[in-house]
């Protein structure tokens, strides 16, 4: 079990879900409702056991084999649709240690070999190591101006601060995915999601900003039902816990699908 341990804790290592359950003894996997009418599996382990996992680099998400290969599944079937010569750009913003960039990438090689271009950038803001040296200084609106992606991903949108709005007036840009927790602690509650939960009754709602801008929402359920999310207990009672999502924002078509 040390020796687990030890591999899983290595940046460079990706685990299976069978790997963490081994080490995590919290884990707990359980069918939840979701604000679609769709049931997702909520899988999770506590603060305790996430932090046993990361005690030395930063992480929003457990990454495993499952998810990895999951996620890259989506991405592949979007670029096989693509009618295009040149390689489907991907851009990732606010990549941080590159391990999303690294793992997904890689993926892809396998699945895609030449169909598409990755780019990974941070404007380096929180200081954290670039660990597989792929991570390029740049913040969004200057990546975004760069590498003019088709697939734009961004994983944990810092709080109360929205990329979205750029993102969706770049002209290449035909999807963004977003993963975390809607509304919650990623990104702007308006400005990404278009929530307005502090809402006086005698108001009128607004059209969502990514709707307003041609686009259609979608959580990519088969993905996000491979995520591990973390909870906080107090007594052996949960007195919190974190529901990230993998969402995909598709730019409509001029027949209006996405």
């Amino acid at each position: 079990m040390a020796d687990l341990l030890e591999r899983l804790r290595s940046p460079a290592y990706l685990p299976t879900t069978e790997e963490v359950q081994a080490v995590c003894k919290s884990y707990s996997s359980v069918e939840e409702s979701y604000g679609d009418g769709k049931t997702y599996l909520y899988n999770s382990v506590t603060t305790d056991d996430f932090s046993i996992l990361f005690p030395e680099w930063n992480a929003y998400e457990i990454l495993t084999k499952e998810f990895i290969a999951s996620f890259a599944g989506y991405i592949a079937s979007q670029i096989a649709k693509r009618d295009m010569k040149e390689p489907c750009t991907i851009l990732e913003l606010g990549a941080g240690t590159g391990r999303l960039a690294h793992f997904l990438k890689r993926e892809l090689e396998e699945r895609v070999p030449d169909r598409f271009s990755y780019h990974a950038t941070d404007n380096g803001s929180e200081e954290i190591p670039d660990q597989f040296g792929m991570v390029e200084p740049l913040d969004y609106v200057e990546a975004l101006e760069k590498h003019k992606p088709h697939i734009v991903l961004v994983s944990w949108m810092p709080y109360e601060i929205d990329w979205s709005k750029a993102i969706r007036r770049t002209p290449t840009v035909d999807e963004y995915i977003l993963i975390g927790e809607a509304g919650g602690c990623v990104g702007h509650e308006w400005a990404t999601w278009g929530y307005e939960t502090r809402l006086p009754s005698s108001r009128k709602r607004r059209r969502a900003p990514w709707l307003r801008d041609c686009f259609v929402l979608k959580t990519l359920r088969e993905v996000s039902n491979l995520q591990i999310n973390h909870r906080a207990e107090s007594r052996g009672r949960v007195v919190d816990r974190i529901r990230s999502r993998t969402f995909s924002f598709r730019r409509m078509r001029k027949n209006g699908a996405g």
